[in-house]
């Protein structure tokens, strides 16, 4: 009889590892705080302006889209 009471302490023991052992493995941690926003925002590339490269006035959307595909060909495929 003083061995089954081992063995049901052994598996509350293990019983407890099971449970609590993954629980303090994923348990959120803290997020460390940071007083500008903006430093975790990742850096892009300066824009290009367009205006002094492309010719006007257009009179339709398709014929911008002409223009700009003139210069960049492989745009289309990208938004696709």
């Amino acid at each position: 009889m003083k061995n089954f009471r081992y063995i049901w302490i052994a598996g509350l023991l293990v019983t407890l590892a099971v449970i609590l052992v993954p629980i303090a493995i994923l348990w959120p941690r803290a997020a460390a705080s940071t007083d500008n926003p903006r430093a975790s925002v990742p850096e892009h590339a300066v824009h290009t302006g367009h205006a002094d490269l492309i010719e006007g006035p257009f009179s339709s959307g398709q014929e911008v889209t002409q223009a700009c595909l003139e210069c960049h060909p492989q745009a289309g495929e990208q938004v696709m």
